[in-house]
């Protein structure tokens, strides 16, 4: 018997000559490779649909952001009588949808009771409403011990973490998932040099000297040009880590570098954040086989699959929803393989949370790929205009003359294929 692994790269190696491979550009992250069968350029016209979407959605960012910086810097500062009124609307509000979720998650309790599963959804609601209830038993010392309520505004602006999440303001939310995320990509430089450290000593061992060469181009590579991280390459490079990557051989930086890429506080001995790492794989092993189990990602909304997406330490913000799809199915597809250790797994999303490859190098490597006749156009206007300080309808032009210049040559291709036909009927 054969492992599902085995049987994908197998059909991948009877597809090799039938189907070319292109990378699919994303802005700023690296890329995941996009397989069309129906020839090279309808790879780079999706290629290129997706790097669209990456640069619509960082332009709306961009403005959401703007708008909420000028409001500030124009903005009054409210009386304080109504701002007073403002702050117990919230809290008033914020109750309300705590009890409705509260009366939700008690029908919840009750099926569960009579032997009924939950959906995946449905399961993490109770789990939020439940550790939302919990958050308030703190906030009952301040009724049970006298005139203790005149402390509660100073608590609450010194913890806003204990509030439950009904309670919580979406836009600061975003901004503390912001600062997370500015930490997740420095843990995620940390461990990218411990890996190459390895693989140069691994150079040393005439035995793996060529794959860790070969990794090591790979890593720079992935650097400089934004080259897609393909399942391919992931599962061939895991294997030459597979004895120092386990969470027993890592040292006590990487696993508190690792603890911060999953959010988990790294607090403790090895001993005891390796087994929050163990806890927190199994869950999302078990989380994974509930995606799958429900019809995959398909059926996910855009906030669960950021909710998912950085759970298991890749980018949520500043990506489109396709890249999100399509990052969280890679996940997938090498989770449910059993020949992927799972602390291996979670390693290769180092990948993922990279330093910003600029634009116009990403587009330098997309014409690279392009046919020679567009190619040499592109790359001549590439040289003209400068991509990298340009505005964004000056990108999304540049990509629409890529988006041409295929079109032209297909058709252009098609009338000569025709003619070819023609000649051939005619021959006979």
């Amino acid at each position: 018997m054969i492992s599902r692994w085995q049987r994908v790269c197998l059909q991948n190696m009877y597809n090799w000559h039938r189907v070319s491979w292109t990378p699919s550009l994303r802005l700023g992250h690296p890329l995941i490779v996009v397989r069309h069968s129906s020839g090279q350029q309808s790879k780079i016209e999706e290629t290129l649909k997706m790097l669209k979407a990456d640069l619509k959605r960082e332009q709306e960012e961009d403005e959401a952001h703007r708008k909420l910086v000028a409001a500030a810097q124009t903005k009054e500062k409210p009386p304080l009588r109504l701002r007073i009124v403002e702050e117990l609307k919230h809290y008033y509000n914020g109750f309300r949808l705590l009890a409705l979720e509260t009366k939700i998650s008690a029908k919840y309790v009750w099926r569960i009771g009579r032997g009924a599963t939950l959906s995946r959804r449905e399961r993490k609601q109770l789990i939020r409403t439940v550790s939302d209830l919990f958050r308030l038993v703190p906030f009952s010392i301040f009724v049970i011990v006298p005139f203790m309520e005149l402390a509660l505004p100073l608590f609450i602006k010194l913890f806003p973490n204990m509030l439950p999440s009904t309670f919580q303001e979406a836009s600061k939310e975003e901004e503390k998932h912001r600062k997370q995320l500015l930490v997740k990509v420095e843990m995620a430089k940390f461990l990218r040099s411990t890996i190459e450290e390895i693989a140069h000593q691994r150079k040393s061992n005439e035995q793996g000297r060529s794959k860790a060469l070969e990794f090591s181009e790979f890593m720079s590579k992935l650097r400089s040009e934004g080259r897609y991280v393909s399942n391919e390459d992931l599962f061939k490079y895991t294997q030459l880590f597979e004895d120092e990557l386990t969470l027993d051989n890592l040292s006590m930086s990487q696993l508190r570098a690792l603890c911060h890429v999953l959010s988990i506080q790294p607090l403790g001995t090895p001993e005891i954040l390796q087994f929050q790492l163990k806890l927190k794989l199994r869950e999302l092993q078990a989380d994974d086989r509930q995606i799958v189990a429900e019809g995959g990602i398909e059926n996910l909304t855009n906030t669960e699959l950021q909710q998912a997406a950085r759970a298991r330490g890749m980018r949520a913000i500043g990506v489109s929803e396709e890249r999100l799809r399509a990052q969280l199915q890679q996940w997938l597809d090498l989770s449910m393989d059993d020949k992927i250790p799972p602390s291996l797994l979670l390693l290769t999303r180092i990948l993922y949370l990279s330093d910003e490859v600029p634009f116009a190098q990403r587009l330098k490597y997309l014409i690279s790929k392009l046919p020679e006749g567009v190619a040499e156009q592109t790359r001549q206007k590439l040289h003209d205009v400068d991509l990298g300080d340009a505005d964004y309808k000056t990108r999304l032009d540049f990509i629409r003359t890529i988006e041409k210049a295929i079109a032209a040559e297909k058709k252009s291709k098609e009338v000569a294929d025709k003619k070819d036909g023609k000649s051939e009927d005619g021959g006979r």
